[in-house]
C-alpha cells in the first residue's frame, strides 16, 4: 500500500508542475525534475504511476464517446439529464466541447509525464532493470499517441499523408512553445519508432498486466492496418497469433469469464485493479456505465443499442447471451448492453449499488484475428482472410462462412463490429472505412429521446454532407488560443 501511495504522489507532482496546457498559470518553458528519480525503486513507481494513470483512461469516456457519436447507440428516456447530447446530436459538436477537450489534454498529460520519467531515468545508472522500465515507458507514449492520432486526425491517406495534418511530437517534457502539428506521415513513425525501440526492451514473458513484447506486436499490428500497410499488418499479426500463446476460448462459460470476472484468457495487456484499498486509489475511475446504470431495481441506463445492431448477431453466437441482458421500462422489454457489468470483485464492502468496474483491456488477442483477416483481404489473399474470420467465428459459435469478395469484407466488418463493440473503435472504422454515419432503426421508440429526429434517431452523415469533417475531432479552441494560433486545427473545424 506504501509503494502505490509514493507511486500516486510521484504522479500527482508531475501532473501539477507540468500541465501542458495551464490556461491558469503561467508555465515553464520547458519541464524538468532532475531529483523526480534517484533509483531504480523510484523508477519502478514511477511507472506504476503511468499504468494507473492509463488505467484510469482507457475505460469510461475515452471509450464511450466515439460510440454515443457513431451509429450503433439511442439515447434512452432515462439519460435525465440528456448525456453528452452534442456528441450523439453532432449539431452542436464544437472545439469548445468539454469532453474531447479534456481528453485531448489529459492524454497530452499523461505524454509529458512519461516524458518526464524517460528524461529522468537516462541520469541512472543504466542497469538490466531499468531497461524494461524504459520499454514500457515507449511503449505507453506510442500507445497514447495512437489514440490521439486515430480520433484527433484524419483517416490516414497513404498518397497525401504527408500533407494530412498530424499531432504535435515532443520526445522531452515542454510545456510552452509546444512544436507545430507535424504531418500524419511523421505521426505514424513516430509510433512506429516507439514501438521499435521498446520492442528488444520489454519482457518476452506473457504478463498481462505490463506492457510485453507480445504488446508491441498487437500495437504496431493496430498501427499498421490503420496506415494501410497490409502486408506489415497482416505479417506481424500472424506471427503473434502464431506464437499460440494467447488462444481464443471455445466455450460460452470462458468467453462469458472475460467480460463478468476478467479472466485473462485472450487478453495480451489487462491492467491491474483491486477493491482491496479502503479509499479505492487502486481501483479504476473511469467505467462504462451507461449501458445499464441501474440503482437498486431500478434501471437507468443512458443509451441503448439499437435494433440493427442487435440484428448483428444471430442465436448461435455466444457474444449473444453475453453481451445483451433484457430490461423493461415503463412495460416495454429492450436489449441493454451487458459487455459491462458488474464486476463484484472490483466493488468494495461500502458499496450497495452496481460499479461497472473492470479491468481495462487494451490490447486483445480477438482484434489481432481481425486485424490479420482484414489485411490478407486487402492484400487480395481471400484464402487467409477466411481462415482467420473463421477462426474467430468459431470460437464465437458460429459456422465458418466460405465467402469471397465484396460479402467476405462484408462479414469482416461485421465480425469486427459484434467482437469489439463498445470498445472504442466503431467511429475510427467508420471514418478510415469511409463510411457514413446513419443511425440504426431504435429497439423501442417509447424509449429513446426523439426531441430532433434527424439529430437523434435518424441521424445521417453521409461522407458527402456538411457535417461529416465531425467524424474527426477539433484540437481544442482554447489550446490552439494558448499556442497563439500555431496549430491549424482540423479541416471543417
Amino acid at each position: 500500500m506504501k509503494r502505490l501511495y509514493k507511486t500516486i504522489t510521484l504522479l500527482s507532482v508531475a501532473l501539477l508542475l507540468h500541465s501542458c496546457f495551464s490556461l491558469d498559470q503561467e508555465p515553464y518553458q520547458e519541464a524538468s525534475q532532475e531529483n523526480l528519480i534517484q533509483n531504480v525503486g523510484d523508477a519502478q513507481m514511477a511507472l506504476n504511476g503511468i499504468y494507473a494513470t492509463l488505467r484510469n483512461q482507457h475505460q469510461g469516456e475515452c471509450m464511450y464517446a466515439t460510440d454515443i457519436q457513431a451509429d450503433f447507440l439511442n439515447m434512452a428516456i432515462t439519460a435525465n439529464p440528456e448525456f453528452l447530447p452534442e456528441l450523439h446530436c453532432w449539431t452542436d459538436f464544437s472545439t469548445s466541447n468539454e469532453t474531447t477537450a479534456r481528453i485531448w489534454r489529459n492524454k497530452f498529460l499523461l505524454i509529458q509525464n512519461i516524458n518526464i520519467f524517460l528524461e529522468a531515468f537516462q541520469r541512472l545508472p543504466q542497469e538490466p532493470a531499468l531497461e524494461s522500465l524504459k520499454g514500457q515507458l515507449y511503449l505507453s507514449r506510442a500507445f497514447c499517441y495512437a489514440y490521439l492520432a486515430t480520433h484527433y486526425c484524419q483517416a490516414y491517406d497513404t498518397q497525401n499523408a504527408a500533407t494530412q495534418l498530424g499531432l504535435p511530437l515532443t520526445e522531452r517534457p515542454v510545456v510552452k512553445n509546444f512544436p507545430q502539428r507535424s504531418s500524419l506521415k511523421e505521426t505514424y513513425e513516430f509510433i512506429l519508432a516507439d514501438i521499435v525501440r521498446a520492442e528488444p526492451l520489454l519482457t518476452t514473458t506473457v504478463t498481462t498486466d505490463l506492457f510485453s513484447q507480445d504488446a508491441a506486436k498487437a500495437l504496431k499490428a493496430r498501427v499498421l492496418l490503420y496506415q494501410n500497410k497490409w502486408e506489415e499488418a497482416y505479417a506481424v499479426a500472424t506471427d503473434l497469433i502464431d506464437a499460440a500463446r494467447y488462444p481464443l476460448v471455445q466455450s460460452a462459460f470462458a468467453l462469458a469469464a472475460i467480460w463478468t470476472d476478467d479472466a485473462t484468457a485472450e487478453s495480451i495487456t489487462q491492467l491491474h485493479a483491486s477493491a482491496t484499498a479502503a479509499d479505492g486509489r487502486e481501483l479504476p475511475l473511469g467505467v462504462n456505465d451507461i449501458y445499464i446504470n441501474s440503482k437498486g431495481n431500478t434501471l437507468q441506463p443512458k443509451f441503448i443499442p439499437t435494433q440493427t445492431f442487435v440484428d448483428l448477431f444471430d442465436n448461435a453466437d455466444r457474444r449473444k447471451r453475453i453481451f445483451f441482458r433484457r430490461g423493461e421500462i415503463a412495460g416495454h422489454s429492450f436489449y441493454m448492453l451487458n459487455k459491462y457489468p458488474n464486476n463484484e470483485l472490483l466493488k468494495r464492502s461500502d458499496e450497495e449499488n452496481e460499479t461497472y468496474r473492470h479491468l481495462p483491456k487494451l490490447l486483445r488477442i480477438a482484434e489481432t484475428y481481425l486485424i490479420a483477416a482484414e489485411a490478407a483481404y486487402r492484400k487480395g489473399d481471400t484464402s487467409n482472410a477466411q481462415k482467420y474470420l473463421n477462426a474467430l467465428r468459431q470460437s464465437r459459435g458460429l459456422a465458418a462462412v466460405a465467402l469471397t469478395g465484396e460479402p467476405l469484407w462484408t462479414e469482416i466488418q461485421n465480425e469486427r463490429n459484434r467482437e469489439l463493440c463498445f470498445e472504442g473503435f466503431r467511429l475510427i472504422d467508420l471514418k478510415r472505412w469511409g463510411l457514413g454515419v446513419v443511425r440504426g432503426t431504435p429497439q423501442q421508440q417509447d424509449l429513446i429521446i426523439k426531441r430532433v429526429p434527424a439529430q437523434f434517431q435518424e441521424l445521417n452523415i453521409a461522407p458527402s454532407t456538411a457535417n461529416y469533417y465531425k467524424i474527426v475531432w477539433p484540437i481544442p479552441a482554447s489550446d490552439i488560443d494558448f499556442e497563439q494560433g500555431k496549430w491549424k486545427n482540423n479541416l471543417g473545424w
